[in-house]
């Protein structure tokens, strides 16, 4: 029913005439290498977007693992303020 309805919009299936990769579904090197930018620009910015607070939430975590191991009357305080 769901394609059905899909199928009525028109806008979503377009047809394809030719022999191109493209029109055949393939694999197709150069639709890659014309829209390589487009792709390659996000995957960078998802990346930073990933690693960056991940770097600082394992820096905090081994910063706070530190201070409990050393000074074990702080234990207590960090798990009751972090809800460990």
């Amino acid at each position: 029913m769901t394609f059905d309805l899909i199928a009525q919009s028109g806008d979503f299936f377009q047809e394809r005439s030719g022999s191109g990769c493209v029109a055949e579904n393939g694999f197709c090197p150069d639709w890659i290498a014309d829209n390589y930018d487009r792709y390659v620009t996000p995957f960078f910015e998802h990346v930073l977007l990933t690693v960056v607070p991940v770097g600082i939430g394992f820096a905090i975590a081994f910063t706070l693992a530190l201070l409990a191991h050393r000074r074990q009357w702080l234990i207590g305080p960090i798990t009751g303020v972090t809800g460990a």
